[in-house]
């Protein structure tokens, strides 16, 4: 899907970078700075980073205003990681976009909420109208979002602290305590998912956040999950998409959240990778291209390296 390239080609710069390689060195370097030029190209104006000029206010194309946060927080992620990784013109395009994007992503996240503000506030979501019944807010979007400013805090560029207060407070709202779970949204409970599960815990790490409650709970719950069915998807759950986050949130939890979740799920990867070393297209977002699940997948593989620093313990 033509609007999602922008995510999809910095997925492919993370998973390389996560397996060792470099821009602009060996033999994925020319590959890997065409990416990242292609990746500033797509930074607007107000600094989003999209193919479609949407609008805070819409309306605008549904899939599009869908897309457009997933696309700045990958992007913006991928770019904090490269950041003085790359020749000294290029990494000044990177911080210039960098400061664009932490000034639209912190403008963004203190947008008007219509209603449910003491469940939403924090939180981001869909550039697109929802209606007043709906979250303003949801967890699979925010998460991306922390990552980038996580990844950027990293590189040492600066925002304010009460952003990432606000978004972690976001976070656990999202957590479920019945079951030890993470939803999709803080009033969502029918959508507690692997990947939901995953970005709230890896979320808390990477921020400092630590909440023994939370770890033990969350931690018993993911090891209720599998992933030997491959490239097998639950109702609001996506294979590779939570297989990303479940392993690198079971790094993070160490011990036996993580040789029970990273062995099984390593195994039924390695099992089905293709000759060619890419893996299927993902059932429910086949549009996306083998390149997105093969990333995901390379990401997944990929946190005993510890190459990326905004994976690292």
């Amino acid at each position: 899907m033509e609007i999602a390239k922008p995510a999809v080609t910095a997925l492919y710069v993370m998973a390389a970078l996560s397996a060792g390689h470099e821009p602009g060195d060996g033999p994925l370097g020319d590959s890997l700075n065409r990416a990242i030029d292609y990746v500033l190209s797509t930074q607007i104006e107000n600094g989003l980073f999209t193919l479609e000029r949407v609008s805070l206010t819409g309306p605008e194309d549904h899939k599009a205003g869908q897309l457009a946060l997933y696309n700045h927080g990958i992007c913006g992620t991928v770019l904090g990681e490269v950041y003085g990784m790359t020749d000294a013109t290029r990494s000044a395009r990177i911080e210039t976009a960098i400061e664009k994007a932490l000034a639209f992503a912190t403008e963004n996240q203190r947008r008007p909420i219509r209603a449910n503000e003491h469940l939403d506030r924090g939180g981001w979501r869909y550039i697109k109208q929802v209606p007043i019944s709906q979250p303003q807010s949801d967890l699979s979007v925010t998460s991306w979002q922390i990552m980038f400013m996580r990844s950027a805090h990293n590189a040492g560029f600066d925002f304010p602290k009460e952003s990432i207060d606000q978004a972690i407070n976001y976070v656990r709202m999202c957590f479920d305590e019945p079951t030890g779970g993470f939803q999709y949204a803080t009033h969502r409970s029918e959508q507690i998912t692997r990947g939901m599960t995953g970005a709230g815990v890896l979320c808390l790490f990477l921020t400092g956040n630590y909440d023994d409650r939370i770890e033990r709970q969350s931690g018993a719950w993911l090891l209720r999950q599998e992933f030997t069915r491959y490239n097998q998807s639950r109702q609001h759950d996506r294979y590779f998409y939570a297989a990303y986050y479940c392993s690198q949130a079971a790094y993070q939890l160490g011990g036996e959240y993580w040789s029970k979740t990273y062995v099984p799920l390593a195994e039924t990867l390695v099992a089905h990778q293709h000759a060619r070393g890419n893996w299927d297209e993902d059932h429910h977002n086949r549009e996306y291209s083998d390149t997105y699940s093969t990333a995901m997948a390379i990401l997944a593989l990929t946190p005993p390296y510890q190459l990326l620093p905004i994976y690292q313990r």
